[in-house]
């Protein structure tokens, strides 16, 4: 039980600006992006061939807070394959991550359709855009990729990403990486980053410009 799927990190247009639910990731309200092609991350999943959970990003292992995100995804999938089998994923990133490029939205995406696939699943991209979310809200838009709509919702059912246009749309996007600005924050990234968003997010319906959106 293999599979490989590759997606397209997102730029966000229209920004969801904190979750009503941290733990189903529920935004305060809908969100449009765009996917930033060619750009990809490549993920590879499998499932039963391993003693325990394992899991690499660019070569690495990940964090502890790492694997319990990848593990909201593919817990959920596994249950609703009825499997429950350890996994190994390896993931790829063809960009540099950790530097605002949407790294976690198409990994995220990717392990999704990855899981869904190697579980023996058929889902369409609104299904999976639901599990990719759990990992990365973000990621749900990276799924369904070009023009994306997060649709908000008010459940795990009723909160997923659909397509709004495709390549019929020309648009080129630059991006100047500056090697003087990237570093390794300490924590890492990722847990760095969920600290910032978890102080943010409690206090969002009270901003002055939550009214409005």
């Amino acid at each position: 039980m293999k599979a490989t799927a590759i997606a397209h990190p997102i730029q966000g247009l229209i920004k969801y600006h904190g979750l009503a639910d941290p733990v189903l990731r529920l935004p305060f309200h809908d969100s449009i992006s765009v996917c930033t092609a060619p750009l990809t991350t490549r993920t590879t999943i499998e499932f039963g061939t391993v003693p325990r959970d394992q899991a690499t990003i660019d070569g690495r292992d990940v964090s502890v807070r790492d694997m319990e995100r990848i593990r909201s995804v593919v817990d959920p999938i596994q249950a609703k394959a009825s499997l429950r089998e350890p996994f190994c994923m390896a993931s790829v990133n063809d960009f540099p991550s950790n530097i605002g490029l949407g790294a976690s939205a198409s990994g995220f995406a990717a392990l999704a359709m990855a899981a869904a696939h190697a579980a023996g699943l058929r889902l369409g991209l609104e299904d999976i855009s639901r599990f990719a979310r759990r990992g990365a809200g973000s990621a749900a838009r990276s799924v369904t990729g070009g023009f994306s709509k997060w649709k908000m919702g008010l459940t795990d059912e009723d909160s997923y990403a659909t397509q709004l246009a495709g390549e019929d749309i020309e648009l080129g996007i630059v991006v100047a990486v500056v090697p003087a600005l990237t570093r390794d924050p300490d924590p890492p990234l990722p847990l760095w980053g969920t600290i910032a968003v978890a102080k943010v997010t409690p206090v969002t319906p009270w901003s002055p410009m939550h009214a409005a959106r």
